[in-house]
C-alpha cells in the first residue's frame, strides 16, 4: 500500500471506525490498517485540532458575517461558551479580535485569549448568508477544566429529523424591541424545523439554502436573538454536537419565522483541513 498525506479525519458510518483521507485520491481509509503508522496518527490527532505536545483543541468555530436580526432570546446560565470581542473588526487583523473563555457572565474579569489567526470560509459580502462561518485559531492552547470543555462536531452522514430538540446559548438580547445584552449566558430548547416548512411564503420564501438550518418551537416565542450569532446551535446523542452557528432571522420569536443557523455538518472536509494549518 502506497503511503498518503491525510488530510481530513472522521468517524466511518458505523461509528467505530476513524478514517483519514488519501490528498490524492480523495478516499478514505481506515485508521489502524496496514501501515498505519504514528506519523499519521499524530497527523490525524492534528487534524482533529489538538495539539500534539498537550493534546488540547485551539481552534473555535464563529459566525463571521454581519448580523441581520432585528434586535427574544430566552436562551438560564452555562458555563462553557467563548466570548468573542469587537466582532465587527476586520478578520485580517487579528490585533482587534480577543477571546474569553469559562466564564457564564459577559463582564467577568477573566483574561482575555490572544488570537492567532482566523481563516474564513469564501465569505462574499453581497451574500452574507452564505458560508457564514469562521475559524479561529487560539496562539496558545486552552487549558480544559470544570468550565472549559470542547464540544464535538457532527457526523458527517446524520440527518436530524424535524422536531429534533435542540439547544441555543448566548448572550443576545432578551427582547425583539428595547433589547439589550444579557450579562449572563443564556440558554433555551429548541427544535429543528423543516427546510421546506422554513422556505414557505409566509416564512423565508426560499432563502434557506442546503447549507442552513432552521430552528424555533411552534408557535415561536424561543429564538436566538440580535448578539447571539455566532453561538452554538446543540444537539446531544450520548455526547453534545455543535450542528449550527447563529447566523440569521426575520425579528425574534415570531410566529412560524424560526432563527437561521450555519449547518455545520456542510463545513467539515474545510473544518477538517483548516484545522492542520
Amino acid at each position: 500500500m502506497a503511503e498518503f498525506e491525510p488530510r481530513g479525519v472522521r468517524l466511518s458510518k458505523d461509528r467505530c471506525t476513524l478514517q483519514v483521507m488519501d490528498r490524492e485520491t480523495d478516499l478514505w481509509s481506515s485508521a489502524c490498517f496496514d501501515n498505519f503508522t504514528e506519523a499519521w496518527a499524530k497527523i490525524a490527532c492534528t487534524q482533529m485540532g489538538y495539539n500534539s505536545l498537550s493534546m488540547e483543541p485551539t481552534f473555535q468555530a464563529v459566525k463571521i458575517g454581519p448580523e441581520q436580526r432585528l434586535p427574544i432570546s430566552k436562551i438560564t446560565a452555562k458555563d462553557q461558551e467563548l466570548q468573542v470581542q469587537n466582532f465587527s473588526g476586520t478578520h485580517s487583523n487579528v490585533a482587534h479580535w480577543k477571546v474569553k473563555a469559562g466564564t457564564d457572565h459577559l463582564y467577568s474579569r477573566h483574561p482575555y485569549l490572544d488570537v492567532d489567526k482566523i481563516f474564513v470560509f469564501q465569505f462574499n459580502n453581497l451574500h452574507p448568508r452564505e458560508n457564514d462561518l469562521a475559524l479561529i485559531k487560539l496562539k496558545k492552547p486552552l487549558v480544559m477544566s470544570d468550565t472549559v470543555r470542547p464540544i464535538c462536531l457532527p457526523f458527517f452522514d446524520e440527518e436530524l429529523a424535524p422536531d429534533t430538540p435542540l439547544w441555543i446559548i448566548g448572550w443576545g438580547f432578551i427582547k425583539e424591541t428595547k433589547g439589550k445584552f444579557s450579562k449572563t449566558l443564556q440558554q433555551a430548547e429548541v427544535q429543528l424545523i423543516d427546510r421546506n416548512q422554513c422556505n414557505h411564503q409566509d416564512a423565508y420564501f426560499g432563502s434557506v439554502t442546503e447549507n442552513m438550518l432552521c430552528a424555533g418551537v411552534p408557535g415561536g416565542g424561543v429564538d436566538s436573538c440580535q448578539g447571539d450569532s455566532g453561538g452554538p446551535l446543540m444537539y446531544f446523542k450520548e455526547r453534545w454536537q455543535i450542528v449550527g452557528i447563529v447566523s440569521w432571522g426575520y425579528g425574534c420569536g415570531h410566529h412560524n419565522i424560526p432563527g437561521v443557523y450555519t449547518r455545520v455538518s456542510f463545513f467539515l472536509n474545510w473544518i477538517y483541513n483548516i484545522r492542520k494549518k
